[in-house]
């Protein structure tokens, strides 16, 4: 062995070296034991039941939000493809887009006059306007198609492309019909019109429909016309009778979408039923002076009913008739060709009747006012020496309140004129589901 000191060489057994004197230590004869090696335990896989029963919030199911980032993407990818057709779209439509303005016109002028003629004038896209002329010179029917019309994907296209017309003058019912093409659907702008002008003289059975649009008809002074049939299926529809205007038949104003109106100036005469109806808007029916002898119906699903009577002989019922909506009905000085029935049905809504009778109406009216939900107001002032009026009331949740202005008196529900059993009589039973009564009343 060497020291590790100077290096000097000594015995292996030396405890010390002979040259520099450094000590040595004796190395230990018992065997270093190496320490065993730890083995962890072995961990048994977990049981069917330790994994059902393993709640959505352990960290285990963290993978879960993965396909929640996913949706997101696809939702974000989804909006920027519709994003980019939209674009796309929105350019195309400027680069095809057209617009078109023009005129042209139908004549119907038979060689020899016609006494009467059948007309049926219907427009699809497009508002009507029918009206007369007292030119001797005109045609008997001049129909003129005013085009205005813009949009996508109208680059050189004209009326033609869009529209299709049906002009039959030689039928015994004679129509003019214009159309949109069935394969046409894209959405643009229009603001077509028909015009009719009619010439006087000639007595006509007319009906007028407009699909997209408002119709409008208005007869003349001094005419004459078998029935009248006016609609609009998303618009108005309006309907005039200028004076001493005769119709034998029907009158018919009807709007689906839209609100429905009637007027009928001094002197004219309906023969036949005159009905006012609209589904979605206010009706309305205002005569003066004339004469119904059909008896009228009124009626509106949502919106207003309103009748006005002025100066008018009435042959028969007055029906009036409102789902949602209010009634208002005005009686003027009425004549009775007819003991007749007046019948006002409200099922959401107040209900207004006025009557001012300062003349001998000739006959008796039983009338019938119910609102379901809501008050009725009435108004009442006779002449005593022509007419009396009763009124017996029948209240829900309400209660009743009579003002007596002369010549009236009350009796727990009823109110009545102390006049009773005139020749003329005004008799109503008054019902209100939820709502009060209010009526007032004068004899003069």
């Amino acid at each position: 062995m060497y020291c590790p000191s100077c290096g000097a060489e000594l015995p292996s057994n030396a405890s010390f070296c002979s040259e520099c004197g450094l000590a040595f230590e004796k190395p230990s004869a018992k065997p270093v034991e190496k320490p065993a090696p730890t083995i962890a335990p072995r961990r048994s896989p977990p049981s069917q039941a330790t994994i059902a029963t393993k709640t959505p919030s352990s960290p285990q199911q963290a993978p879960a939000t993965k396909p929640r980032k996913k949706a997101g993407k696809v939702f974000v990818s989804a909006l920027l493809v519709l994003a980019l057709v939209g674009a796309v779209f929105s350019v195309v439509t400027v680069i095809t887009w057209g617009s078109y303005k023009g005129d042209t016109t139908f004549i119907y002028d038979p060689a020899v006059p016609s006494v009467a003629d059948t007309w049926s004038f219907n427009v699809d896209v497009a508002d009507l306007d029918i009206k007369y002329t007292t030119n001797p010179s005109a045609p008997e029917v001049q129909i003129d198609v005013h085009y205005d019309f813009a949009g996508g994907f109208l680059a050189g296209k004209t009326p033609a492309d869009l529209y299709s017309i049906t002009w039959d003058n030689a039928s015994m019912i004679k129509v003019f019909s214009l159309n949109t093409r069935n394969w046409w659907s894209f959405p643009m702008f229009q603001n077509n019109l028909v015009t009719i002008t009619l010439k006087t003289g000639i007595i006509y059975n007319i009906t007028a429909s407009a699909s997209t649009g408002f119709a409008y008809v208005a007869i003349a002074d001094n005419e004459n016309l078998s029935c009248l049939s006016v609609s609009s299926s998303t618009g108005s529809a309006r309907a005039s009778l200028g004076e001493n205007v005769s119709v034998t038949g029907h009158v018919r104003v009807h709007a689906s979408t839209g609100s429905a109106y009637f007027s009928m100036a001094d002197g004219s005469t309906i023969g036949g039923l005159l009905e006012v109806s609209a589904s979605t808007g206010s009706a309305t029916i205002a005569v003066m002076s004339g004469e119904l002898a059909g008896g009228m119906s009124l009626k509106s699903s949502t919106g207003s009913a309103n009748l006005t009577l002025s100066g008018t002989r009435i042959g028969s019922d007055i029906a009036v008739d409102t789902s949602t909506g209010s009634a208002s009905v005005s009686l003027t000085n009425i004549a009775l060709a007819a003991n007749i029935d007046l019948n006002v049905l409200v099922s959401t809504g107040s209900i207004r009747l006025t009557v001012d009778q300062a003349t001998n109406p000739g006959g008796n009216i039983t009338a019938s006012i119910t609102t379901s939900t809501g008050s009725a107001f009435i108004t009442y002032k006779g002449d005593d020496a022509f007419a009396s009026a009763k009124f017996t009331t029948n209240i829900g949740s309400g209660s009743p309140h009579f003002t007596d202005l002369g010549g009236f008196t009350a009796s727990g529900t009823d109110f009545q004129s102390i006049n009773q059993l005139m020749p003329s009589r005004f008799d109503a039973r008054v019902d209100t589901g939820t709502g009060s009564v209010y009526i007032t009343g004068q004899m003069i």
